[in-house]
C-alpha cells in the first residue's frame, strides 16, 4: 500500500519508492512511453526499465531547454522597433507587430517621437492606444543644444506629458530658424536623430525599424537595410485601414488634413489654409512661435521671411491669399486636387521621409 507522506513523497513498504519510466518522462517534458523502444531483437513490450532510466538521466528537461533556447534567440536576433507617428494607419501596424511578435517571439518596441506640434486629438489617440491595446510606448522628445555643430539629444516622457505645446519646435527654431518645403529640418531633427539616438544607445546595432506605409504607396516604399514597412505583413490600402478602424472601440476623430503636425510644411496650401480655419487658436500659437524673437534669423531668404509652405508662400500669406474663401470652397479645391487620396501630402510623416526630401 502506498501512501503520501507530508506532501513530499510517497512510500511504498515503508520505504520511499522511486519513481516510474513514466513519470521520469513526464518530468523531463516527454510523451508518456517516449523511451518505451525495442530493445536487442526484444519487443517493444519488454524494453528494460533500466535502460530507460539511463536514456532518461542523460536527457535534459525539454521546457527548460525550450526556455533557454527561445531567449537564446531573443539576444541574437535585432529588437523589433515600430515608429509609431500617431495616426491610424501606423497605429493599425502596432497591432499587427503586437500579434506578430507574440506568434513569433521576438521583442518589440514602440517609440513615438513628439514633436509638440501634433491635434490635440491625436494626443487623445496615442493615449487610447496604450490604453486598450496594453503597449509599451516610448515616448522621445527632442532636447536642443544651442551650441551650432554640436548633437542634440532626447529625453524620454511618458505618455501623459505629451501634447500640443510646440517646445520641440520652439527649440528647434532658437538653433537652425524656420524650417522650409526645401530644407525640412524638423523631421529630421525632432524625430530621426531622436529615433536613431535612442535606439543606438539602447540596442546598439542590433535593432530593425518597421514604418506605417501601406502596399498603395509604391513611391513612398523605399528599400533600406534594417527598415520594413507595413506592406510586408499586411495588403490593407488607404480604405481598408478606414473600414478597420471603424469596428474599433476608439478612433482618430479629426479630417485628415489635420494630421501629423497640424501646419506641416509639406501640406499643400489649401490644406494649410483649411486647418488654420479649423483651429484658429493653434494657427495663432504657431504663428506666434515661427515669429517670436527667439528663432535664429539665417542670411536665407526663405527663413528671413518665414517662406515655409508650398509656392513660395509663408502661413501669413496662406491665410490672407484664402480669406475671401467659403470652407467648402477651399475643401473642394482638395478633393478636385484628390488631395486626400493615397500618397497626398497629410499622408503620415515618417522618420526617413526626411532623407529623401533634403
Amino acid at each position: 500500500m502506498e501512501q503520501i507522506v507530508n506532501g513530499n513523497g510517497v512510500l511504498r513498504h515503508n520505504t520511499v519508492r522511486r519513481l516510474t519510466p513514466v513519470e521520469c518522462e513526464r518530468l523531463q517534458g516527454f510523451p508518456d512511453n517516449h523511451t518505451k523502444v525495442p530493445f536487442k531483437d526484444k519487443p517493444i513490450e519488454d524494453c528494460p526499465d533500466g535502460h530507460r532510466y539511463r536514456a532518461l538521466g542523460n536527457s535534459m528537461a525539454v521546457p527548460v531547454m525550450r526556455w533557454l533556447g527561445e531567449r537564446v534567440v531573443k539576444a541574437l536576433l535585432p529588437v523589433h522597433i515600430s515608429s509609431f507617428s500617431g495616426g491610424r494607419t501606423s497605429a493599425y501596424m502596432v497591432k499587427l507587430l503586437e500579434e506578430k511578435a507574440k506568434a513569433e517571439h521576438f521583442k518589440l518596441k514602440h517609440i513615438f517621437m513628439d514633436t509638440g506640434a501634433e491635434h490635440p486629438k491625436t494626443y487623445e489617440f496615442i493615449r487610447q492606444v496604450v490604453k486598450y491595446w496594453n503597449i509599451d510606448l516610448t515616448c522621445l522628445r527632442l532636447v536642443i543644444n544651442p551650441e551650432l555643430g554640436k548633437a542634440n539629444t532626447y529625453k524620454i516622457v511618458s505618455v501623459d506629458e505629451i501634447g500640443h505645446d510646440l517646445q520641440p519646435w520652439i527649440d528647434a527654431c532658437s538653433k537652425y530658424g524656420t524650417p522650409y518645403l526645401s530644407g525640412p529640418f524638423c523631421t529630421r531633427t525632432m524625430k530621426l536623430e531622436p529615433f536613431e539616438r535612442y535606439c543606438k544607445e539602447q540596442f546598439g546595432a542590433k535593432y530593425h525599424t518597421w514604418l506605417g506605409i501601406r502596399a498603395d504607396e509604391p513611391s513612398r516604399l523605399k528599400a533600406r537595410e534594417g527598415v520594413s514597412y507595413l506592406s510586408d505583413i499586411s495588403e490593407f490600402d488607404k480604405q481598408d485601414i478606414t473600414n478597420w478602424w471603424r469596428n474599433q472601440p476608439f478612433d482618430l476623430d479629426i479630417p485628415e488634413h489635420l494630421g501629423n503636425c497640424i501646419f506641416c510644411i509639406k501640406k499643400g496650401v489649401n490644406k494649410i489654409a483649411l486647418a488654420t480655419r479649423d483651429e484658429p487658436k493653434l494657427a495663432q500659437h504657431f504663428l506666434n512661435v515661427i515669429n517670436d524673437k527667439s528663432v535664429r534669423t539665417v542670411k536665407r531668404r526663405q527663413q528671413e521671411n518665414k517662406i515655409m509652405y508650398r509656392g513660395n508662400h509663408s502661413l501669413e500669406n496662406i491665410i490672407m491669399m484664402y480669406a475671401d474663401k467659403e470652407y467648402e470652397e477651399i475643401s473642394g479645391t482638395i478633393r478636385g486636387m484628390k488631395g486626400y487620396d493615397s500618397e497626398s501630402c497629410s499622408e503620415s510623416c515618417e522618420i526617413y521621409n526626411c532623407e529623401d526630401n533634403e
